[in-house]
């Protein structure tokens, strides 16, 4: 499995009431068996009237190559990023978007790109 550090949002309320934003990394590592299959299937597949976390991994590639396209996709890439992550400060994908903000979205979209391709070279072989 391969290490990642992915951004996410650890915001502090400030005695004044005002909003202190704080990014910090957690590990996680890029899981490619099987598992993020079954993944897909318990948490997203019934939603994509039963497409195939493949037919996902083709599609986000596409999104991917234009930053417009996969801002319009980006819940979608999240979908297909949170299966094929593997840690124990991510139980669900709800636990998963609560750590996440818009300002991270480009670092998000680039760590996107790597798993897409580690993914990739997996699913050919599978």
């Amino acid at each position: 499995m391969i290490q990642l550090q992915i951004p996410v949002q650890k915001n502090v309320m400030n005695d004044d009431n005002t909003i202190t934003k704080n990014t910090e990394n957690i590990t996680v590592f890029i899981d490619t068996s099987f598992a993020s299959h079954a993944r897909w299937q318990k948490y997203f597949q019934d939603e994509y009237d039963g497409d195939t976390l493949a037919v996902y991994i083709a599609k986000s590639s596409l999104w991917l190559k234009k930053q417009e396209v996969a801002m319009a996709h980006f819940l979608d890439l999240l979908k297909v990023m949170f299966c094929f992550i593997k840690s124990d400060n991510l139980p669900d994908f709800e636990s998963f978007l609560e750590m996440l903000d818009n300002e991270s979205a480009p670092v998000l979209l680039q760590k996107m790109t790597i798993i897409l391709k580690e993914a990739g070279s997996h699913v050919s072989k599978n």
